[in-house]
């Protein structure tokens, strides 16, 4: 049996980064099918077809307001799935503003070959596996963590048994859908197989230098996940979809074995990881800093945090451990200047002192220090729009991000504002996006009143004379450097 699992191609705002980022889900779903002897292809259509449009994006040479297809055409997509020829493709399906593309993905994989079963995976799909089934041209939904699910699924259907058994999937029972019991997540991470990254077109990504957490200081580049699963409420996380609340690790041998590997066989000189609790477990990172110092690792690849730690977990001799390691770089998940909603509405506690104290632990060590932050949830005002600039800027971070708050499906945010009214019933799933959209509105603010503090945020940030002054002396060297930071500025406050 051939399966064929693709990353769809995106629809970008002209102000939005393009991210062309290795699909490390579908790569360790790859990894099990490939281990229980499976015929396994992926198909990553962004990572594919990036050249058209990201390399006119870096020198902002984009001039239309339209949204923008990103990566393989259509036609193009077509022709690499009859080649394929599977006898099921899995379709990701990550983030609800994409999911059109998904959806169209599918039409086209029917349109080949009526009789070849498509299973949708990923965060919008788990949230709404009733929804995503009403599009005929899905068979299966995958509802959670996906390995050992989409695993027994291709077992069944190879041997033309029934489903009705498979836990974590949703599917048509007599023209009907049906959502089966949840499946247990995987508690031994170890257990999993390496990410199949020989599937995947490394040479793209090394190449594109677009990631999560923008272009990256050392290249070749790529991302690993160390653990999932968070123990955190936050009402606007999206993350408990999949991989629930429960933290679960991978050993740090196991960690350090995947970093050794790729520094040996991709040559990688940056890794992201993009784990959304790296940190929890002090001892665990602290294994893992060491045991990367000790196979002689360090100095050979730089590392940083886009997706954020916990400043609570942090403390000076843990940072000189990373920075040993090869820490450059840490994102933190701040959210908000307002303690009041960050306590009575994010149920998020982010320690102000303690927060300041690991800054300035990090700029003492030479570890860069990022933040982010969401604008327009319910419950704020103009006073807390005001909070959140004040700290942002007092914490004197490296950078900083302000995202519009939007109610992905499966958070609580999104029942909150369906229940209350504050997004309209007649959205798109496209516009649910963090950056050249707002969704949100509420007696003290409107959509328009979000964005406006948005700008607002950017400029009073990023335009500060002192930053502004340090920056051009840290690139002094490099007046295309200069000139680039100018441009992605100004995307952000014109």
């Amino acid at each position: 049996m051939k399966i064929l699992l693709i990353t769809p191609p995106s629809t970008l705002m002209p102000i939005e980064r393009p991210h062309v980022v290795a699909p490390l889900g579908l790569a360790y779903i790859a990894a099990v099918l490939e281990r229980d002897g499976f015929d396994v292809e992926i198909l990553d259509c962004v990572a594919m077809g990036w050249r058209r449009y990201l390399k006119k994006w870096k020198v902002s040479e984009i001039k239309t307001e339209k949204p923008i297809h990103f990566g393989l055409s259509w036609k193009e997509i077509e022709s690499k799935i009859k080649k394929a020829s599977p006898d099921v493709v899995g379709i990701s399906c990550s983030y609800s503003c994409q999911s059109p593309n998904a959806h169209k993905t599918a039409g086209i994989v029917k349109k080949a070959n009526k009789k070849t079963r498509v299973v949708f995976g990923g965060a919008h799909p788990s949230a709404f596996p009733i929804k995503t089934l009403k599009d005929r041209n899905v068979d299966y939904v995958v509802i959670g963590e996906g390995e050992l699910t989409v695993s027994e699924l291709v077992k069944k259907l190879d041997k033309g048994s029934g489903v009705s058994g498979i836990r974590g999937i949703a599917y048509r029972e007599k023209g009907r859908p049906k959502i089966n019991p949840a499946r247990e997540f995987i508690q031994d991470l170890d257990s999993l197989p390496p990410p199949a990254r020989h599937l995947l077109p490394m040479e793209e990504y090394f190449e594109a230098n677009s990631t999560h957490g923008g272009e990256a200081r050392w290249t070749p580049i790529t991302s690993m996940v160390t653990s999932r699963g968070c123990p955190g409420n936050c009402i606007f996380c999206s993350i408990h979809v999949i991989w629930g609340h429960r933290w679960r690790a991978r050993s740090p041998k196991n960690v350090v074995d995947e970093i050794e590997h790729l520094v040996k066989k991709y040559g990688v000189r940056e890794i992201h990881f993009e784990d959304d609790n790296l940190t929890l477990d002090r001892r665990r990172m602290i294994e893992i800093c060491d045991d990367v110092v000790d196979r002689g690792l360090a100095g050979k690849f730089r590392w940083t945090t886009p997706n954020g730690v916990m400043a609570a977990t942090l403390d000076e001799e843990v940072l000189r451990k990373m920075k040993a390691a090869g820490c450059y770089s840490l994102s933190f998940g701040i959210e908000s200047g307002s303690k009041r909603i960050l306590r009575e509405v994010i149920r998020k506690n982010v320690p102000f002192e303690k927060l300041g104290e690991v800054v300035k632990a990090c700029k003492k060590l030479g570890i860069e220090t990022s933040g982010s932050f969401i604008l327009g949830l319910p419950g704020e005002n103009e006073e807390t729009f005001r909070k959140t600039i004040n700290l942002a800027k007092a914490l004197d971070l490296d950078a900083a991000s302000f995202l519009a708050a939007t109610p992905f499906p499966g958070t609580e945010l999104y029942d909150m504002c369906v229940e209350h009214g504050y997004i309209s019933k007649d959205m798109e799933w496209s516009e649910f996006r963090t950056i050249g959209s707002a969704m949100i509105t509420t007696k003290s603010f409107s959509r328009d009143d979000i964005l406006r503090w948005q700008k607002k945020a950017y400029k009073e940030f990023y335009f500060r004379p002192k930053r502004i002054m340090k920056k051009i002396a840290q690139n002094i060297k490099s007046p295309r450097s200069i000139w680039r930071l100018a441009i992605r500025y100004k995307k952000f406050v014109s």
